[in-house]
């Protein structure tokens, strides 16, 4: 693949929800994060005692998948991309 390296941890273009995805907190502590799973990497807003714990929400492979999708939107890169980068980073 050309072109430039894709950072699948690059969340400079996600969106910050208003609480934790995990515990539903709603602080000033919110940040977002990835997470990287068998179908992909995306992106979430997790609080600083999720992420520092390693924390994810439960989440259907269908809800994943939307995820997924989404964060190769905040990306600007596809499925296909995604996945090359994925393997080259043997996450």
């Amino acid at each position: 693949m050309t072109g430039p390296a894709l950072d699948l941890d690059d969340t400079s273009r996600c969106a910050l929800a208003e609480s934790c995805e995990r515990c539903g907190t709603h602080s000033d502590d919110l940040a977002v994060a990835t997470a990287g799973t068998e179908l992909g990497v995306y992106c979430l807003t997790l609080c600083d005692g999720c992420a520092d714990d390693g924390r994810l929400p439960r989440r259907s492979a269908a809800a994943t998948v939307r995820a997924v999708l989404a964060h190769c939107e905040h990306l600007d890169c596809d499925l296909d991309r995604m996945a090359a980068t994925w393997r080259g980073e043997q996450r």
